[in-house]
């Protein structure tokens, strides 16, 4: 079921995304990341929950296929046009969708020289795509474990599985507070998991209250967090090393994307049905990945035409990334998803649909 709301949702978490790799010292909009984490496990569980297939083969082939067909062509055309041009740090890792896990790695260093040697020029080598990583590695293990455990079972998994990553999170936090823990999918997969529980639950036909409850519930809880003190940013990235209030903004992001989910006709979800937000919010992918390319893109086009110079390199760098993922958007990434019609979902006994 399409929600021109949840689109519009993704076209202001890109904004806030650009927004603050463009001035890092609005820390509150490093927070649309854990939005679009938590929206990735309440969609895709909703996908996967349309009804259990009888054929698992066929359901696990056409799943991955389509998801393979909306996301590997353009990656690969972006971190590969990047690296042509000498903007792409750890090539090998950014392909294998790794970039994480050595993010990580570089952390380890005694003294830490590693990371922050990769740190002190955050915004150059498309440093962002590591949450690209996490998302490929759920779309990977999180289907398999969904779809082979028991429908009663699949609440309970998922509630332990979020208790277990929040004390993993302590534990770092207790023992190595200095790593970047928070670039792991099992410390940073708390957002997807509280997704995909709510996801379950609300296909369970569990409604907790009116929709507009949940809606400005979660947003006022959000902006509530959101005056709190500035966390300490020793990396420029608070999600690498993630805060106590981890669980709570999980929460309150979870809560507004399950309000948007259900109500259409409240004031925030018919702003965010606006059609240019929506629009953004459809290409917000190819927007997302080629982003930060915009950036080291502006910057040549400043050294070579110095008349752009009496425009605001905001508005410079946006247009380019907006016209840029326009056009990725109808040459490649639409045409490509056509190709879906190849692998259709298989459809669940009329009994096991979902009501």
């Amino acid at each position: 079921m399409y929600k021109a709301q949840l689109d519009g949702f993704r076209g202001m978490l890109f904004l806030a995304v650009f927004t603050y790799h463009h001035n890092i010292t609005l820390w509150i909009l490093t927070y649309a990341l854990p939005c679009f984490f938590v929206m990735s496990g309440f969609l895709i569980t909703r996908i996967l929950l349309r009804g259990d297939p009888q054929n698992k083969k066929a359901f696990f082939k056409a799943f991955y296929a389509r998801r393979a067909l909306r996301i590997l062509p353009i990656f690969y055309i972006v971190t590969l046009v990047c690296w042509w041009f000498g903007i792409l740090l750890f090539p090998l890792s950014q392909l294998t969708y790794t970039f994480n896990i050595k993010l990580f790695w570089l952390s380890l260093d005694r003294d830490g020289s590693g990371f922050h040697e990769v740190f002190k020029n955050w915004d150059f080598g498309q440093m962002h795509l590591w949450s690209m990583c996490i998302e490929e590695q759920f779309y990977l293990l999180y289907p398999l474990l969904l779809m082979w455990t028991k429908k009663s079972w699949r609440a309970t998994v998922l509630f332990a599985s979020i208790l277990a990553s929040i004390a993993l999170r302590i534990w770092f936090a207790v023992y190595y507070p200095d790593l970047l823990c928070g670039a792991l999918l099992p410390i940073c997969g708390e957002y997807i998991l509280w997704g995909c529980l709510a996801a379950v639950l609300t296909e369970k036909g569990l409604k907790y209250g009116p929709s507009w409850a949940w809606l400005y519930g979660g947003s006022v809880l959000l902006l509530g967090l959101a005056q709190m003190p500035a966390p300490h940013m020793e990396t420029g990235f608070f999600q690498f090393v993630p805060g106590k209030l981890q669980t709570l903004y999980a929460i309150g992001i979870t809560a507004t994307i399950v309000g948007l989910w259900y109500d259409d006709d409240s004031l925030l979800s018919r702003f965010l049905q606006i059609r240019f937000i929506a629009y953004m919010g459809k290409i917000s992918y190819g927007l997302y990945l080629m982003h930060m390319a915009m950036f080291d893109l502006g910057d040549w086009l400043y050294e070579k035409f110095p008349g752009l110079n009496q425009f605001n390199d905001y508005t410079v760098r946006l247009a380019l990334v907006l016209f840029f993922g326009t056009v990725s958007w109808y040459l490649i990434e639409a045409p490509i998803n056509r190709l879906k019609k190849h692998f259709p979902m298989p459809k669940p006994p009329e009994a096991a649909i979902p009501r």
